[in-house]
């Protein structure tokens, strides 16, 4: 269920907009992340106790009938919010990524300032409108906003660190307006303003607050707002910065050839994997802007892509050392990690041959350079939507021997290419040119059981991608279908983590489905093709 109290609706298959009183009372109980007793209920919802005596109990019979009578509790202390594995609370999830924005925006303003963008949209225009107009909800609203107007001044602080001064100083005018005590939000439109070459615009802000407070006879501006004034009167050096340069993560992207405005799945997932050991190498601001909000959101999305790596890497080393399999061909490769197939048939197999396929030129260029090694592993691009062209390669049959048995392996093109284009059609005519003793390995996001934690932000940061880039879930009928006939399946299908592993961990709410697959022959390396060993 994705539950939006910022909003006040509730989604589960159809959307239900909250009446007041319900909201308010669902706002206060998520807000609280514990019990509330009916007092205090009503002094959120009521602005003069209700007469009937029974009001908190008939609010909160009417709250479960639209979120379920096991997301409200009723306990000693009062009623509390309870979620399921998998529910969506945009409050929380807003919380978790305004968190993480703030932790990367010193060492990575480029990707902060998007994911701040993206948290922010979390908010309706206006806020938090339509609520009761109680001291108690006056509070928590007063609060909530507050956490947005610290996420706001964050964002034009990032802004002004990327050298983008005329971008802040036309967004923060209406903030200040909206918001004349909070002097942090004026200082950082009078630096902006300085900055885009208006300091005598800037200073009229300062003497403008200076009248305000004199004619409500309140106290002088803070020190370090007059301090700014000050140093915008003097053309004072120190308000200059320059622009924080662009990350060499970024560089390499743009020097491949990559288009830096364009979400990339491969470079997320690269980054996903190089944030663990803090050596991201190959994304741009917008890939780790995305990911991040990914994370945040959605914690499974990692381990869900380390157990489809691990998957590639068990089932890499069970071909090489149980069927002699010497040559290797991934679709959709990701940029090389250290569970690429080439770094572990490397010690599994010394000789042998990889070629890695992507459609993005500049994802081909990086990971040959990764890879290294030519006369074993190449990458090339292609793409399964052209099979044929993909085994006639000039590249690809340098490495490849169609006459003899390869491991056919798709842990991510698949994922990207929807239905109408038939991928079990396109991915029979890349195998018809397989030898026999050959071995197809898939792994696909499951499209069963997806939380709606998982859902909603996914359809949301995918909405406006190439139709190339948009992820697609398949369930375990769907990926059988792909299984050309001739061929046999081995392993699977199942959650990928219980494929060829002896100790699986416990399955997740959201999975990555697989299968191994062979093309029979009599005999071939120290095993029979499509018996398990």
């Amino acid at each position: 269920m994705l539950i939006k109290v910022l909003s006040g609706s509730v989604v589960e298959g159809e959307t239900t907009e909250l009446t007041v009183q319900p909201r308010a009372a669902l706002l206060a109980l998520v807000e609280a992340r514990g019990a509330l007793s009916a007092s205090a209920l009503m002094e959120v919802v009521w602005e003069q106790p209700p007469r009937d005596p029974r009001a908190v109990i008939k609010l909160m019979s009417k709250l479960r009938e639209v979120v379920g009578a096991d997301r409200i509790v009723h306990e000693a202390a009062g009623y509390r919010f309870t979620d399921r594995p998998g529910d969506y609370v945009d409050l929380w999830a807003w919380r978790a990524l305004a968190d993480r924005a703030a932790e990367i925006a010193v060492d990575d303003p480029h990707a902060a300032e998007p994911l701040y963008r993206r948290t922010l949209s979390l908010w309706p225009e206006p806020p938090l409108a339509g609520l009761p107009a109680t001291i108690a909800m006056d509070t928590l609203r007063r609060r909530l906003l507050d956490e947005r107007l610290d996420a706001l001044e964050r964002r034009a602080e990032v802004q002004l660190r990327l050298g983008r001064h005329r971008q802040a100083a036309a967004e923060l005018p209406r903030l200040v307006e909206e918001e004349p005590q909070r002097e942090h939000l004026l200082s950082l439109l009078m630096l902006a303003l300085y900055r885009a070459g208006r300091p005598s615009e800037a200073y009229r802000h300062y003497l403008r607050l200076c009248d305000r407070l004199a004619r409500e006879k309140g106290p002088r501006p803070g020190r370090a707002l007059q301090r700014l004034a000050e140093q915008i009167q003097s053309a004072d050096p120190a308000l200059e910065e320059d622009p924080a340069p662009l990350p060499a993560t970024d560089r390499a992207v743009i020097a491949a050839g990559g288009e830096a405005f364009r979400v990339s799945i491969a470079r997320m997932e690269h980054y996903v994997v190089d944030r663990q050991s803090g050596a991201a190498t190959f994304a741009t601001a917008r890939d780790r802007a995305m990911a991040e909000y990914m994370l945040a959101v959605t914690p499974e999305t990692s381990e869900i892509q380390r157990e489809a790596d691990r998957f590639g890497a068990r089932c890499v080393r069970r071909l090489v050392i149980d069927h002699g399999i010497e040559q290797i061909l991934e679709l959709g490769a990701p940029i090389p990690n250290r569970y690429a197939p080439h770094a572990v048939a490397r010690l599994a197999g010394p000789g042998t041959r990889v070629v890695y396929v992507h459609r993005d030129p500049s994802v081909v260029e990086h990971s040959q350079r990764l890879a290294g090694r030519p006369d074993s592993v190449v990458c090339v691009c292609g793409t399964l939507r052209d099979p044929l062209s993909l085994v006639d390669a000039p590249e690809v049959r340098r490495l490849i021997d169609w006459s003899r048995p390869v491991a056919i392996i798709d842990r991510h093109e698949l994922n990207a290419t929807p239905a109408p284009e038939e991928p079990a059609r396109l991915l029979a005519a890349l195998l018809g040119a397989a030898a026999p003793g050959s071995f197809l390995v898939v792994a696909v996001l499951s499209a069963e059981a997806v939380p709606d934690r998982v859902v909603g932000p996914l359809a949301e940061a995918f909405a406006n991608a190439p139709l190339d880039e948009r992820l697609v879930h398949r369930t375990r009928a769907e990926l059988a279908e792909l299984v050309p006939p001739g061929w046999e399946v081995v392993a699977g299908i199942d959650d990928v983590a219980r494929i060829w592993n002896d100790r699986p961990n416990p399955p997740g709410l959201w999975q990555a489905i697989g299968l191994v697959a062979a093309k029979p022959c009599t005999t071939f390396g120290s095993a029979e093709v499509g018996e398990v060993t």
